[in-house]
């Protein structure tokens, strides 16, 4: 019997010590039932449940959780569908694919496909630039990448493309070489 008893003392002992680590775990079911329509339950402060507007971004919309809406570059807003949606894009960022989930996807300051806008792609812009071999998006505007052998872009619009024929003796570039040194014909640097 004074077994069965050190059992029992021992058994209460483990159960006080497991539900003093343990962490009080709500069931949101009751308070559903108290939540108004187009409302939901949330954890509000930690242990804190209170009904929540299902318009709430803060809260994960029409959402079964209350994780909050995280869109990439973008203020979010609840959609038509209760989803997470974009209401608008930080400065020089855009939703160009019209996909809500990954956000304003689409730095405009560098985008070669939407450069300055949604659409506005430097590969169309490149056909229009002169002599110029490539192009790239550089702060909203499509500029000369690199130029074909023996030209420059020396005024760096990129309307005329590459405008500037370079003798050999400027080693490629617009001005020629810098004070009294001279171009390396072999090497094609300055020295």
């Amino acid at each position: 019997m004074k077994s069965l008893g050190r059992v029992s003392v021992l058994l209460g002992l483990v159960m006080w010590v497991l539900s003093a680590a343990c962490s009080l775990v709500v069931d949101p079911q009751g308070l559903q039932q108290g939540c108004a329509a187009g409302t939901k339950p949330c954890e509000v402060t930690p242990g804190e449940l209170r009904c929540v507007s299902q318009a709430d971004p803060e809260y994960g919309c029409a959402r079964e959780s209350c994780v909050p809406c995280t869109l990439l570059h973008a203020v979010e807003v609840c959609g038509g569908d209760g989803e997470c949606a974009v209401a608008t894009c930080e400065p020089d960022f855009e939703d160009c694919d019209r996909m809500p989930k990954n956000g304003c996807e689409t730095d405009l300051d560098s985008s070669y496909d939407n450069c300055g806008s949604c659409g506005a792609s430097c590969g169309d812009q490149l056909r229009n630039m002169p002599r110029a071999v490539s192009a790239k998006c550089d702060s909203t505007r499509c500029v000369v990448g690199e130029c074909k052998d023996g030209f420059a872009d020396c005024d760096l619009a990129a309307s005329n493309g590459c405008e500037r024929a370079l003798p050999e003796a400027y080693c490629g570039r617009c001005g020629g070489c810098p004070g009294k040194t001279l171009c390396n014909l072999q090497t094609q640097r300055c020295e």
